[in-house]
Parts: C-alpha cells; structure tokens; sequence
C-alpha cells in the first residue's frame, strides 16, 4: 500500500491507497497507428501506479438495434464477460463532465471499491444502450464530439493527468 498525502489542490487528503487494476474496453476495432503510439506512451508512463490492462472488443452496434438479440457478439462478449461485481464506467457524451481533479477522487474511489473497474469507450456509433444502462458511471469527455479512437488517446491522457496530481508530478499545472 502506497501513502498519499499532497493533494494540496484536493484539500489535503491522506490516506492510505490500495493498488488500481483498470481494464480499458475499447469498441470499434484497432486504431491507427499514431493512436496506438500515443496510448503507449501513457500505459507506459502509469506503469507502476496502476495495472492497467486493454481490450478490443470489435464493432459494438448493429445497425438500429437496442435489444439483446440484436446486439453485436462484442456487446454480448462484453456484457457475459462482466460480473455483477463489476464497477463500470462508460464514457459518453450524455455523462457528467469531470474536471481532472475530480478525476483523481473518482480513481480514489475505484482504488477503495475492491472491485474490478472496466472504463468503456464506445465506437464510431458511440455504444451500445444494454452497455450504457450496464454501467455503474457514466462520464463525459466533453461536449466536443472526437473521433472514437481519439477518445481512447484522450482517456488514457485524463487518467495519466490524474495520477500525475494525486502523486504530485509536475505533468499537470493548475
């Protein structure tokens, strides 16, 4: 266990953090290869403060379908392969918008659920509904739509910035 202790812009929060195990489930297929680089640059820089692991789920929607039996063998790959215990969390553009700093008290919060976390980005459709009521957040990028593989980079960034505050690295200036 790690102590934290200079969150100054947090409001000096100490405690005691357990290790994060994240799991990033990206819908849509591979991404260009200069997305790739960037999101290796991040999972490298977390390396030792958090486990984090990725996987591809392939095409998350079928064309005008919200049912079950209509989704994609990704959703329904997605939804078998995750427990009740579970905390998911979907990025969406319809989820509430966070500031980096909040950020960092929601992976807090992820540290001390004892679960395992799967974040969620959709694919170029966004996601699937039966993923959506799935999750247990829901948290918006931004109002500004980005290209689905771009999300991935930009999710990965947000939480590399947040660790970055919570360990008081000097990535993030306030």
């Amino acid at each position: 266990m790690e102590r934290l202790c200079d969150l100054s812009t947090l409001g000096s929060i100490c405690k005691f953090s357990m290790s994060l195990k994240l799991t990033l489930n990206f819908f849509g297929g591979r991404s260009p290869s200069w997305i790739e680089e960037g999101c290796d640059v991040y999972l490298k820089r977390l390396v030792g403060s958090m486990e984090i692991s990725v996987k591809e789920q392939g095409s998350g929607k079928i064309a005008g379908s919200g049912t079950i039996s209509k989704a994609s063998k990704a959703v329904k790959d997605f939804l078998k392969g995750t427990n009740n215990s579970d905390w998911v969390v979907v990025f969406d553009e319809r989820g509430q918008s966070v500031s980096s700093e909040e950020l960092v008290l929601k992976l807090e919060a992820w540290r001390s659920l004892g679960k395992k976390i799967k974040l969620v980005v959709g694919d170029a459709d966004g996601l699937h509904e039966l993923v959506v009521r799935r999750a247990n957040e829901v948290i918006s990028l931004s109002r500004l739509t980005f290209p689905h593989h771009l999300a991935r980079l930009l999710v990965l960034e947000a939480i590399y910035r947040a660790e970055s505050i919570r360990t008081g690295h000097p990535y993030h200036r306030s």
